[in-house]
């Protein structure tokens, strides 16, 4: 067992797993080091507290690409502040933008908002950076 962990014990962690951190985790757990471009985080980096704080995951990237009927093709970068959302395959452009903390159900895009405009073209720019890193 690890130094800081003991048999029985229970250790719960404030910070968000998703389900991309279940192979780099895996492989770290069996000693291999994750491919480059591998996306998810190693989870024993939390318990062994090497996460960097508050640092562990201040936003991710998440492509929708299977089309069925109620869900489109869709791309978001979403922070713990807010969540912006591309659909690329619709001739429109269409895209959403929330505020999660002030709308946590997401019931009101504010697109169109001008008080976001600045917020929402650097989640425009965010977006572009990480499609390109996971390519």
């Amino acid at each position: 067992a690890d130094a800081g962990m003991v048999a029985g014990a229970h250790l719960v962690i404030d910070a968000e797993a998703r389900q991309i951190d279940v192979a780099p985790t895996i492989l770290s757990l069996a000693g291999l080091e994750a491919p480059a471009g591998m996306q998810g985080q190693d989870l024993t980096r939390l318990y062994e507290g090497e996460a960097g704080g508050d640092r562990w995951r201040h936003e991710y990237f998440y492509e929708h690409t299977v089309e069925i009927p109620t869900i489109r093709h869709s791309l978001a970068v979403v922070t713990e502040d807010y969540k912006y959302i591309t659909y690329p395959g619709l001739k429109s452009g269409f895209e959403e933008f929330y505020d999660l903390k002030a709308d946590p159900h997401e019931k009101k895009s504010l697109i169109n908002d001008p008080a976001y405009r600045e917020t929402i073209g650097a989640y425009r720019l965010r977006l572009a950076e990480l499609q390109e890193q996971v390519k």
